[in-house]
Order: structure tokens, then sequence, then C-alpha cells
């Protein structure tokens, strides 16, 4: 078992693609009672495949990634809105600091949604 995460960007600074690629290897894992080693990010624009070997600490980052999020979830708060690198020219992402912070319920998430996660 190879998994394989299509990339249309460049490599990035960040463990965002890596720490999917390993969600995806620990999922497979799990539903299939096999070891899934590694896999690769293909990146398209540069046709570059990068092979990504599946780490105990690479599988660490995701467990605490998927319980850091879980919290929020539960907690019904969103964490403050980004103002970096990462947000070049994205709406998303203001300087709105403690004043734009939105409950999930505020946001349409209802608390049984939360609940089942």
């Amino acid at each position: 078992m190879y998994p394989v995460e299509y990339k249309h960007g460049p490599k990035r600074k960040w463990l965002n693609d890596d720490l999917q690629l390993a969600g995806q290897a620990l999922c497979l894992e799990e539903m299939l009672a096999r070891l899934v080693p590694c896999g690769a990010i293909y990146h398209v624009s540069s046709r570059r495949r990068r092979q990504i070997e599946i780490t105990a600490e690479l599988q660490r980052r995701v467990e605490e990634t998927a319980a850091t999020i879980r919290a929020m979830v539960h907690s019904g708060v969103l964490p403050p809105p980004l103002n970096d690198a990462r947000c070049r020219g994205a709406q998303r992402c203001t300087s709105g600091g403690e004043g734009s912070r939105r409950t999930l319920e505020q946001r349409g998430w209802p608390s049984d949604r939360r609940a089942a996660l």
C-alpha cells in the first residue's frame, strides 16, 4: 500500500502536506490492518515526486494535530485569524484580533455535530 497525494503548487516550508499524507497512511493502516511505511507527494507543477517516510515522529504530530482540532471543535471556539505570509491576498486572513473570533455555533455548526466528533 502506497498513498500518493497530488499537489498543484510547489513544496512549501510547512509540514501540512506531509501531515496530510501521514494521516492518510494511518487511516489506511487502521482500515486494512497493514503497515504503510511510506507514501509520496506528487507536485504537478514541477512534475516531481517526494517520497515521505511515515516516521513515529510524523505519526505523533498527526495525532497531536487531530487532538488539538478535536478540542477546538468541542470547545466551539475558533482560533483567531492569521495575518502572515501564508495569507498573501487571501480574504479569509485578516488581522481582526480578538473581536473577530466567532464560535462554531455562530458559523452554523450546531452542537450535535461537534458532539459526534
